[in-house]
């Protein structure tokens, strides 16, 4: 916190405390990098954001059918948070936060909605349940991921992906 009134320097010196102590965080949590998007709730911009978080994929360890695997997962999640948590409402928000490891990848999908019970979704590869339009997105995410929590009262998801170092 800085009261006012401050100098310039002072501020200057501040903000560079600040990123001293994000960096030293990121090296001793082993991140490498950290991207976050925040955008408004409509495809175009989940189409968009996904677009270019899949163009850094290109640039990590991970196999193209893992890109791809990846990029399946953000975008059945980007429309979950929009239809299901945000209800299509364009003035709520969808927050994407990627980190990248050496040895995996970090995801977190974050609507403004209500959240919704993780456990209470149907498992859509049970014969009477085959007819519902309920829990087939979350499973597809659930089999081309490693890990899937689901935190903040279910406004968010996480997704862990490792990675092969077969690229």
């Amino acid at each position: 916190y800085m009261f006012k009134p401050f100098e310039v320097d002072e501020l200057l010196r501040t903000m560079e405390e600040i990123f001293k102590k994000h960096e030293d965080t990121f090296k001793h949590n082993g991140v490498q990098h950290e991207i976050t998007f925040h955008f408004q709730s409509q495809f175009k911009y989940l189409e968009e954001v996904n677009d270019l978080v899949t163009h850094l994929f290109k640039h990590s360890n991970l196999a193209s059918d893992e890109i791809w695997e990846v990029k399946l997962a953000l975008h059945e999640l980007g429309i979950n948070a929009i239809e299901h948590g945000n209800k299509m409402d364009p003035d709520k928000a969808v927050r994407l936060k990627c980190q990248f490891f050496d040895d995996r990848l970090e995801f977190e999908i974050e609507d403004e909605g209500e959240g919704f019970e993780f456990t209470s979704i149907p498992d859509p590869t049970s014969e009477p349940v085959l007819t519902q339009e309920r829990g087939r997105g979350i499973f597809l995410v659930s089999q081309v991921v490693d890990e899937i929590k689901c935190v903040n009262n279910g406004r968010c998801i996480r997704l862990i992906k490792y990675i092969n170092n077969h690229a």
